[in-house]
């Protein structure tokens, strides 16, 4: 009898310690558990289509001749309202990020004179941003650039291009600040947005 009291005290004993070591042991997750930490992810842009032009100053290139700058290509044309509207943005942008930014601007004024009237006028009145080497306008004839490669109907419209390349941001239309456009350029040169380098 004695010896079964002390049987029975000493299960409650241990199933008591059982207990006790389930209840209050630190919780530690199993090796095979998934981590849950959020991660940022790169995502890659849809690559603008290359193509060849040449510029006022009578220079060949291509668009891929810029990688590893961001490029602002801009749809205009001068009898456009809005396009002028926006255009003094552009090029306060080519002055603020000299090193950064590319910005090409493609005409589809029915005539290339058209077109030289108006950037005339705009080296009258900010001659130091039309002169640098990264503000380049090209006159798209018949709009094969414009209408058919980038299938751009209304204007104007600005597609925003990633250092590799990528197409991150299309904005259409006019209403919109040089703050929105420095954001923008922000985010692009920093990838703050993403959490990536500029080299992803």
């Amino acid at each position: 009898m004695k010896r079964n009291i002390i049987i029975v005290i000493t299960v409650c004993l241990l199933a008591g310690l059982v207990t006790y070591a389930i209840d209050f042991a630190p919780n530690v997750p199993s090796a095979e558990a998934p981590q849950q930490e959020a991660k940022k992810e790169c995502v890659a842009a849809n690559p603008a289509p290359d193509f060849a032009f040449t510029d006022t100053r009578g220079t060949a290139q291509n668009l891929s001749d810029h990688q590893g700058k961001i490029v602002i290509l801009n749809f205009w044309a001068s009898w456009c309202a809005p396009c002028l509207k926006e255009f003094p943005h552009f090029l306060s942008a080519v002055q603020d990020y000299p090193e950064d930014i590319v910005f090409i601007g493609a005409s589809s004024d029915f005539n290339a004179d058209a077109m030289t009237r108006f950037t005339d006028e705009m080296k009258r009145e900010y001659a130091g941003a039309m002169a640098q080497e990264n503000m380049i306008i090209f006159h798209d004839e018949n709009q094969a650039i414009t209408l058919d490669l980038f299938q751009t109907l209304r204007l104007p419209e600005t597609i925003l291009i990633d250092r590799n390349g990528g197409m991150v941001k299309k904005i259409i239309g006019a209403e919109w600040t040089y703050d929105d456009l420095r954001q923008d350029i922000d985010n692009i040169v920093n990838y703050a947005d993403l959490g990536c380098d500029n080299n992803t």
